[in-house]
């Protein structure tokens, strides 16, 4: 995902970058920076977490997305990778 496809599909969810940083848990200054474009060239596992809030489907499943993102971010802050939690 590029950083326009990123810029567009935050909006399109209307996520706020403060959003973003709490559901991904990278921080809101990195953020700020990639969104930007002051970093050139943000780390991997930075942009995994983005690409993992925003490329999830649409409509109902955004509701879901909020609480599986925090959730597993606030279990597993120091993961590199995104693990969806388990379905209920």
């Amino acid at each position: 995902m590029t950083l326009e496809e990123m810029r567009q599909r935050k909006q399109e969810l209307g996520f706020s970058i403060e959003q973003l940083a709490k559901m991904t848990g990278v921080p809101l200054g990195t953020l700020r920076k990639i969104f930007s474009g002051q970093t050139k060239s943000p780390r991997r596992g930075t942009v995994e977490r983005l690409e993992a809030v925003l490329e999830k489907k649409s409509g109902m499943e955004d509701e879901k997305i909020h609480s599986e993102v925090k959730y597993d971010y606030m279990t597993h802050p120091n993961t590199d990778q995104l693990r969806e939690s388990p379905s209920l």
